[in-house]
């Protein structure tokens, strides 16, 4: 990749591509550059979402196998624990809503309520 790239402005061009605004990734990246791409998508914690985008790209145009394999994995770990906080807020939606309609005399028809 030339001199002087706006490094910021691929980095759009990837996210564009990722979130679906763009069907098209026009840049020529070389392995320099895609360490570069990867490590703005760390710092900005988008690392997951741009590597939908990664994966959209035809074969010429991905990143070298070391830093797509980095990515893969980034991304599946993130996944993972995604999945994991997903189960625990729903445990825990759960738990609420149950101590919501225990403490609500209304919920229980059971319940003999006179004054």
């Amino acid at each position: 990749m030339p001199k002087g790239i706006n490094w910021n402005e691929q980095f759009y061009k990837l996210l564009r591509l990722s979130l679906g605004l763009t069907q098209e990734f026009p840049v020529d990246v070389d392995a320099d550059g895609w360490r570069r791409l990867y490590q703005t998508a760390i710092r900005q914690s988008l690392v997951g979402v741009c590597y939908q985008g990664v994966c959209l790209l035809p074969e010429g145009s991905k990143p070298p196998a070391e830093i797509a394999m980095q990515w893969a994995s980034e991304a599946e770990s993130i996944k993972g624990m995604n999945e994991l906080l997903y189960q625990e807020a729903a445990r825990n939606k759960r738990a609420i809503n149950y101590q919501r309609t225990a403490a609500d005399p209304r919920a229980c028809k059971h319940r003999n309520h006179q004054l």
